[in-house]
C-alpha cells in the first residue's frame, strides 16, 4: 500500500507541476505579452519542447499508475516503470 500511495502522489505532483508550466506560458504569452522573438526563441526550446515531451509520456504513465493501482506487487512494478522512463519507453 505504501508504494501505490507513494506513486500516486508523484503523479499528481507531477501534473501539478505541469499545470504550473502551462499556467506560466499562458501568463508569459497572454497577460506579460512577450513579443520579443529571442525571448519567444528561449521560451519554446526551454518550456515548450520539454512540455510537450512530457504531454505525449502521459498516457504511458496513466497507464503505468492503473496497473501499479491494480497490482498485488507494486513495487516490480515501479522498478519497470523505473527502467522504461530510464530508456525513454514511457
Amino acid at each position: 500500500m505504501k508504494t501505490k500511495l507513494k506513486y500516486t502522489l508523484k503523479f499528481l505532483l507531477g501534473i501539478i507541476f505541469v499545470l504550473g508550466v502551462v499556467a506560466l506560458l499562458y501568463w508569459l504569452f497572454a497577460i506579460y505579452q512577450v513579443s520579443n522573438w529571442l525571448a519567444i526563441l528561449a521560451i519554446a526550446l526551454f518550456l515548450v519542447l520539454p512540455l510537450l515531451k512530457v504531454m505525449f509520456s502521459l498516457p504511458g504513465e496513466i497507464m503505468m499508475l492503473y496497473h501499479i493501482l491494480r497490482s498485488d506487487n507494486p513495487e516490480e512494478l515501479e522498478k519497470i516503470a523505473g527502467d522504461m522512463r530510464e530508456r525513454d519507453q514511457l
